[in-house]
């Protein structure tokens, strides 16, 4: 059980890495194996990709990019379908990113210490996806160690699984392929839904 838990604690903690890091060789490397592992034919479209730098600014760094992925709880959650049938997200700030924070308090996880691309990790919101996976890095690490405080930690980690990013990731999903082609950036975000579907079936 415990090398399960450090093992979804890896997987959690390269989804958050490959979200915030400009795509160099190894982040490249690291996407295609999370694609690969999520059924993706991957390597190739990775490698192959010349516009997958571009593609990480305007899916996740320049905001006013049509192409932009707010990938921010509160905005899926209150998100609306507009006139066209496509979703338009909701607000900034809500009632989930104040939750999120006092889980992080509850586990000594800070939300500011995320590695990452300066411009992007310094202005993250802390209800953003990849510091959300972060913290279930953080809280299946510590579910790995065992013991009491292991096995409250993994309750913990469960619970946040179903009241956070699994009620509103596969949001962004839909908005992501409604917004352009289905690029690198919109494959990890529904690899990494399947894989908090596949976590939190674990945990039911």
């Amino acid at each position: 059980m415990e090398n399960d838990r450090a093992d979804a604690a890896a997987i959690y903690a390269l989804f958050a890495s490959v979200l915030v890091t400009v795509p160099d060789e190894d982040v490249r490397n690291r996407m295609a194996k999370l694609l690969e592992a999520a059924g993706h034919v991957a390597s190739g479209a990775v490698d192959d990709d010349a516009d997958v730098e571009q593609s990480f600014y305007d899916r996740l760094v320049v905001a006013v990019s049509p192409r932009y992925l707010p990938a921010i709880e509160s905005c899926m959650l209150d998100a609306r379908e507009g006139e066209d049938g496509r979703l338009e997200p909701g607000h900034l700030d809500g009632p989930r990113m104040t939750e999120v924070l006092a889980c992080y308090r509850a586990y000594g996880f800070d939300h500011r210490a995320l590695r990452g691309f300066p411009p992007l990790v310094n202005g993250l919101r802390p209800d953003h996806l990849s510091v959300e996976l972060a913290f279930m890095a953080h809280v299946r690490r510590l579910e790995a160690m065992g013991g009491e405080k292991g096995r409250a930690a993994g309750r913990f980690a469960d619970e946040f699984l179903r009241r956070h990013l699994a009620s509103w990731v596969p949001a962004l999903c839909v908005f992501a392929r409604q917004h352009g082609e289905r690029d690198v950036y919109v494959r990890l975000i529904e690899a990494a839904r399947s894989w908090i579907e596949l976590d939190a079936s674990a945990a039911a």
